[in-house]
């Protein structure tokens, strides 16, 4: 901070003495300027009033008009200069202008004087001669003094400035011999000191310091340059260390490629120039007849290999040598040392020198031949995988699909692009409950596998039917490492089984359920019943008529009649409600929820409008009734069996009583009265 400071000082000085001395200048020039402009007015002044005084003689001799113009004008030009502002107000000689006025005066007396004798014109030239000497001569005399001051301002002036312009430039030499002092002490020293301190770095004495306590920036360079110092010695020690152990580790490093040479098992080598190893792994000193990989250093490819092998190696290395391209997985033949053949994956690189010219190769190569032979057995377990008629799905440990074969295309309609890394539920129906899926894995978790069937959609939104067998692949510790999913698309199978089922509990003719499937719900509204503390009605019904029809119309007319009558009954029941035809013209209906007893009622009535609808069969208007019989449960607490034969007794009652009506069950009555089909 402290040279700052100095160059500061230094600056600041130069940057006065030169405003000073500009302004000491420029006052001179000033003062020159009015003095120069003082006696330039003296010397018009003189001049003037020369010239007034040579027009007053000629004037005084001739007394003509254009002589005394003259002098006027002479006379205002004197006025004139005598009327301008001085440069220096103090000079103005007010004598002089008093004087030029009175010689006016004079002037104005002598113009007026008139006559030409002799007399008056020496009187004129008398008056003339002692006016002109007084006022003249006072004239000249204050032009005189007044050039004489301006002469002495001006010399005055002129030894100001040369005393200005000895005393500045001695100033400055002397300000300018101090600051050298100054820099001398505080810069050209400090930098000596460092100079010689670096001098003496340079010749490789790192302990020299420069050990300045001073408080400037040369201060802190030397102790920058000491931090430095030590730095280096810092650097320099560590740079010993770590070459050390750079030679210990390129040693170690020696020692490990040996091991690695010795105990890896694959095929790695360097050749030179001319295709003469230089190194190779001890795997193929071994494979080539060699005790230790050493004995092959030196050795040609046809010192080592069979003729034919050695020159296969020699075509493909030809360009690695000449053109610096590389060998990429190039699967080549060898011979073991007892001719027994093999297969080696080889990659071959050119090593370059600093010319880029090839001075060798690296090359490494890894026995395939296990792997070739394994090649037939994964190409089979691919075709399989691919023609397979199953649709096949692998997945990892997560279950993100991994794999999938084109059958699993057919059967989902879901690409193989779409698939990978989607899990599986992305073909969930939602068909099975949580609960089967839970089961599901339990089984895989447990057993290692799970087979059932299962409801999926397809990539279109239909749902199909599978059959699924799901296995788990875990390695030899036990950890499931994936899922393998083997499925049949078996949607065709149970449609026909659902056909089957429907065949077996529906009616061919009306499609309502059949007797079998009547009593399958009526025992599940029988239990129904009972849990929920409410009532059900078993209605039999018989239709009235119906084999009049099928005399007089025919059988396709009475299955006509059947069908219509059917679902306009089916039609008249409530949602819960059943209706089935156990033969002929005979149908049952199961009414469920009922609070009261009553609440059949309405349901019957409906029941017997529908059976009594007209029908156009045969383009022929056909009219049927029915009769119908009903019994409650659990007021009759008869099971399933027994409450059809009651209602068909309360069936047959209502028949007896005119048709086409209902009759309610009389538990009482239940020994009284049999059924025409009780008596046979």
């Amino acid at each position: 901070m402290r040279i700052r400071s100095l160059l500061t000082v230094a600056v600041s000085l130069a940057m006065l003495v030169t405003v000073g001395l500009g302004a000491a200048l420029w006052l001179v020039a000033e003062q020159l300027a009015q003095v120069s402009a003082e006696q330039a007015r003296a010397q018009a002044v003189a001049r003037d009033a020369s010239a007034l005084l040579v027009l007053t003689h000629e004037y005084a001799l001739h007394a003509e008009e254009r002589i005394r113009q003259q002098w006027r004008a002479h006379h205002a030009q004197l006025l004139g200069t005598l009327a301008a502002p001085p440069a220096d107000a103090r000079s103005t000689p007010q004598e002089a202008t008093a004087q030029a006025s009175a010689l006016a005066t004079f002037f104005d007396q002598l113009a007026a004087t008139t006559g030409t004798n002799e007399d008056q014109v020496q009187q004129r030239r008398t008056l003339l001669l002692d006016q002109l000497l007084t006022h003249t001569q006072a004239l000249f005399d204050t032009a005189n003094r007044w050039g004489d001051t301006a002469g002495a301002s001006r010399q005055a002036v002129e030894r100001g400035l040369q005393w200005l312009l000895i005393a500045v430039p001695g100033g400055m030499l002397v300000i300018l011999v101090a600051l050298a002092a100054l820099l001398a002490r505080h810069v050209l020293d400090p930098l000596a000191r460092l100079h010689a301190a670096v001098l003496a770095v340079a010749r490789g004495d790192l302990s020299v310091r420069c050990a300045s306590t001073a408080a400037d920036e040369f201060g802190v360079l030397a102790r920058t340059f000491d931090t430095m110092a030590v730095d280096l010695v810092s650097q320099l020690r560590r740079e010993v260390a770590e070459r050390q152990q750079a030679e210990q580790s390129l040693a170690e490093f020696s020692r490990e490629f040996e091991t690695f040479l010795d105990q890896t098992p694959e095929f790695v080598y360097f050749k030179d120039r001319d295709s003469r190893f230089r190194f190779c792994s001890q795997t193929l000193a071994r494979i080539t007849g060699h005790a230790n990989w050493r004995e092959m250093i030196g050795k040609h490819d046809l010192e080592v290999f069979p003729a034919d092998t050695a020159r296969i190696y020699f075509e493909e290395e030809r360009p690695i040598f000449s053109e610096g391209r590389s060998l990429l997985d190039k699967v080549d033949p060898y011979y073991d040392a007892d001719g027994r053949p093999g297969y080696v994956q080889t990659c071959k690189w050119p090593l370059f020198d600093d010319h880029g010219q090839v001075v060798g190769l690296i090359g490494t190569s890894r026995d395939i031949t296990e792997q070739k032979r394994n090649e037939g057995r994964l190409q089979l377990a691919a075709s399989v995988f691919t023609h397979a008629r199953e649709g096949i799905i692998i997945t990892d440990a997560d279950a993100r699909i991994v794999e999938v074969n084109d059958a699993f295309t057919r059967i989902t309609g879901c690409s193989r692009a779409e698939a990978l890394g989607q899990n599986p539920r992305i073909l969930k129906s939602g068909r099975q409950a949580p609960e089967f899926y839970t089961a599901m894995w339990q089984a895989l978790t447990e057993q290692g596998h799970w087979s059932g069937e299962v409801w999926n959609r397809r990539r279109n939104g239909e749902v199909y039917a599978e059959l699924l067998t799901i296995s788990a692949v875990r390695d030899a510790a036990g950890t499931t490492q994936n899922y393998v999913g083997l499925f049949t698309d078996i949607t065709l199978i149970k449609d026909h089984q659902r056909e089957l089922e429907h065949i077996v509990h529906y009616d061919a003719l009306t499609r309502l359920p059949n007797r079998v499937l009547l009593a399958d719900r009526l025992h599940q509204a029988m239990a129904q019943s009972q849990r929920r503390g409410q009532s059900l009605a078993v209605v039999y019904l018989d239709l009235d008529g119906f084999k009049a029809v099928n005399d007089q119309h025919g059988h396709e007319a009475g299955d006509e009649l059947l069908i219509c009558v059917a679902r306009h009954m089916h039609d008249a029941l409530r949602q819960g409600d059943t209706l089935a035809r156990i033969g002929g013209d005979e149908f049952v209906a199961v009414l469920v929820d009922l609070a009261d007893p009553c609440d059949c009622e309405p349901v019957l009535l409906r029941l017997l409008q529908a059976a009594a609808r007209s029908v156009t069969a045969a383009e022929t208007l056909l009219n049927v009734s029915a009769s119908i019989g009903v019994t409650l449960y659990p007021q009759d607490e008869a099971d399933a069996d027994l409450l059809l034969r009651h209602a068909d007794q309360a069936m047959y009652l209502a028949k007896q009583a005119g048709r086409n009506r209902y009759h309610l069950f009389d538990v009482d009555q239940l020994a009284a009265v049999k059924s025409p089909r009780e008596t046979h």
